[in-house]
């Protein structure tokens, strides 16, 4: 059998799989929206369904043998949890690795995704040849990930690049978390939208 991967971005709004044939290529897309608000059992039940939908376009040689999902932060890449992500309010302290790998009976790996896409320039795209770099997200929210010396910087407590709710004034509009003029309410999507 040849082992596929699955690699998905869980986001504020949407969530996008990929399936990764053996020569590294995606060879299929699915988008299904996030509906966070429906809860961890909801999501974890649609995501599962299309990575089943993924998995129906393999060959018959074709075995999934891991995923590899992203969200915003901040996230526990050790424990595999969702801690507390402002634009995701019904996935606060939900354990997605270990939902997901009981869902689909392989192993899952969750990153937080500005690292994620950090990583990934990293490796692939304009930071490759680099030894440190920083990478800044902008989306439903606003992330960021370091990269020193080649190696990933987490942070004492994983927060290294949760830029998005940092106040740039305390005066600013009303951000959805509740403080004022953190960075989202200026330069995030909906806001630049």
């Amino acid at each position: 059998m040849k082992s596929w991967v699955v690699g998905a971005d869980l986001g504020g709004t949407k969530i996008r799989l990929g399936l990764v044939g053996p020569d590294d290529r995606i060879v299929a897309v699915r988008q299904i929206p996030t509906r966070a608000e429906a809860g961890p059992a909801d999501v974890v039940a649609r995501i599962g369904d299309a990575v089943d939908e993924l998995a129906r376009t393999m060959p018959a040689d074709g075995k999934i043998a891991g995923m590899g999902i992203c969200s915003p932060g901040p996230v526990d890449h050790e424990t595999g949890t969702i801690i507390d992500p402002p634009n995701i309010q019904g996935l606060h302290h939900t354990p997605l690795r270990q939902l997901l790998e009981e869902r689909l009976g392989v192993p899952v790996a969750l990153e937080h995704d500005a690292k994620a896409a950090a990583l990934g320039d990293y490796y692939f795209g304009a930071g490759r040849g680099e030894r440190s770099m920083v990478y800044i997200v902008v989306g439903t929210g606003v992330g960021a990930a370091i990269i020193l010396d080649g190696q990933l910087y987490r942070g004492a407590h994983n927060s290294a690049g949760e830029i998005g709710h940092t106040t740039l004034d305390r005066h600013g509009d009303r951000c959805s978390c509740g403080s004022r003029g953190c960075v989202e309410t200026y330069l995030s999507g909906p806001w630049l939208a």
